[in-house]
């Protein structure tokens, strides 16, 4: 039927798949968005960091209408053992708060993506939500024609994937390699309401000022995850992020890891009076630059965490996902124009990213997959040393400082291996230069 077919089928309406509907609709590109969830964003919880350099190209002026909770203007990294904090860096600067220096927000992502998924539509995209994709449509001659769904056939002349990690469509259709658990992270989350207030005064913030807090080791046993803290305008979004993997060696439960957590002596406080609102759990894309799936086909594009397009240094996905959406639609905007959507047409695609942030940082980030891969006790090892070194370094000791600092020294390359220790840091330099 005529009204099944669009020029362009979007799956999912996520950040990623929002961005590729708002290009391709300014581009005047017939675009319908089949979402899964009763709304955009239904599916998320509270709590997200944005970036906004893309939204700034996708939505002018988005400032003043978006849905956002704070401008973060405070980070804070800290190294965590089961009775120490210290922390490597807490910068502060209320420049941030000023445009065009304002680029870190917190998020609602169940108000920030409908609001987003409302721009697309008010540019003219049609979204479709409560359904769902099984399946892509393929012609005779393996080129995607359109997606099989729980409310019937819906046809297309070029698809793109925005469903998210666990993409079926990608997976059904060979596009991304099996999962393994050494390259999925999951990610676990509690929202605690706190009044305005007491989240100022715990934090250290003025008004409409937001922090994000992120901690290594103790609260992911020593793992190459992390575990968070971020400010939403009345609530705090608390959570722990560690690897499939890691959680199956160590016997680990991802909601003891964030119980504990939130019970630590240093991070109880920072929680103390706050109420549970809700709890969610997702999958995390972490597969590194060289795992990534192939991102064209005939007829179709992944994008997103569908494409495997996760920093995971970071673990900052919002703007990776808004950039390759955006890329997304400008390349079907332009096979548009050449009259296919085959492959080679397509990978245009595929240059756009290379050339762009989103694959560069993705580059960045792989030195990190091999350090954790090649040396999954090192970061254990390097983490609680470095808290012991700085410890003996500050200490009450009945002897010289020149002596205490010498024998802290000592012990600190003595338990790492100095000669590693500098061989995996002239990489990592090598890497991020």
């Amino acid at each position: 039927m005529a009204e099944d077919h669009a020029e362009c089928i979007v799956v999912g309406g996520g950040p990623a798949g929002s961005a590729a509907a708002l290009t391709l609709a300014k581009s005047g590109v017939d675009v319908r968005v089949v979402e899964r969830g009763n709304s955009p964003g239904a599916k998320n919880v509270s709590g997200a960091i944005l970036y906004a350099n893309t939204l700034d190209n996708l939505v002018p002026g988005f400032r003043a209408k978006a849905p956002l909770e704070r401008t973060v203007v405070r980070q804070r990294y800290a190294l965590l053992t089961a009775d120490a904090e210290m922390v490597v860096l807490d910068l502060y600067n209320g420049k941030f708060k000023e445009h065009p220096l304002d680029n870190m927000f917190a998020v609602n992502r169940r108000k920030f993506d409908e609001w987003f998924a409302g721009q697309a539509i008010e540019a003219g995209a049609d979204y479709q939500t409560g359904i769902r994709v099984d399946k892509l449509l393929r012609d005779d001659q393996g080129k995607v024609i359109g997606v099989e769904a729980s409310e019937g056939r819906f046809f297309a002349d070029v698809v793109i994937l925005a469903d998210g990690a666990n993409s079926i469509l990608a997976k059904q259709n060979g596009l991304r390699k099996p999962f393994v658990p050494s390259k999925i992270g999951l990610g676990v989350k509690e929202t605690i309401a706190l009044p305005k207030g007491k989240i100022a005064d715990r934090f250290n913030l003025g008004d409409n000022e937001g922090a994000s807090f992120k901690y290594l080791g103790e609260p992911v046993q020593y793992s190459p995850g992390g575990a968070f803290i971020l400010t939403n305008e009345d609530s705090l979004s608390v959570g722990v992020v560690v690897r499939l993997s890691d959680l199956s060696d160590k016997g680990a439960k991802p909601y003891d890891l964030l119980e504990s957590f939130k019970s630590h002596p240093r991070i109880r406080k920072l929680l103390e009076g706050g109420e549970s609102r809700e709890y969610s759990a997702h999958i995390l894309p972490e597969m590194g630059y060289d795992y990534l799936p192939e991102l064209t086909a005939d007829g179709v594009l992944l994008t997103g965490d569908a494409a495997g397009l996760l920093n995971v240094i970071f673990h900052e996905g919002i703007n990776l996902a808004m950039a390759s959406g955006l890329m997304a639609g400008l390349t079907v905007a332009g096979a548009k124009k050449n009259g296919s959507y085959s492959n080679s047409v397509l990978s245009v695609y595929r240059k756009m990213l290379q050339q762009s942030f989103v694959m560069k940082d993705m580059k960045m980030a792989m030195g990190f997959h091999e350090l954790m891969e090649e040396n999954p006790e090192y970061f254990d090892k390097l983490l609680k040393t470095t808290v012991l070194f700085a410890t003996d370094l500050v200490g009450l000791a009945d002897k010289p400082k020149r002596e205490q600092i010498s024998q802290a020294w000592k012990s600190f390359k003595n338990t790492c291996g100095w000669g590693t220790l500098a061989k995996e840091a002239f990489r990592l330099w090598k890497l991020i230069r």
